[in-house]
């Protein structure tokens, strides 16, 4: 049986609703029937109910993954060495890419 689970709303002390029919108390999970017409009103309303994994699959979007060297002189000089098409390896160094990068601008 899916779950449905309030996650809570603007007001922090407020931890007991009433939704269609059902009693949530906040961050607690509530059994719901697999044929309960208002299921997919809790699916849809994402910023205030959770559905358990039993419900159907919500999609989501992967988290993207973050460049740890972004902003530095490292990748500074990565973007360089790619717009000259130098192979590198990506675990090099900042000494070894600098080296790289002298002797094809030499």
């Amino acid at each position: 049986m899916p779950k449905v689970t309030w996650l809570g709303d603007e007001d922090p002390g407020a931890q007991v609703i009433e939704q269609y029919g059902h009693t949530f108390v906040k961050g607690e999970a509530v059994e719901m029937g697999e044929k309960d017409p208002h299921l997919a009103k809790f699916r849809h309303m994402k910023a205030v109910f959770a559905v358990d994994a039993n419900a159907e699959p919500v999609a989501s979007a992967e988290p993207e993954k973050a460049d740890p060297d972004a902003g530095t002189e490292l990748a500074a000089i990565r973007a360089k060495l790619d717009e000259k098409g130098i192979k590198y390896d990506g675990r090099s160094g900042l000494d070894t890419l600098r080296a790289k990068l002298a002797a094809a601008e030499a």
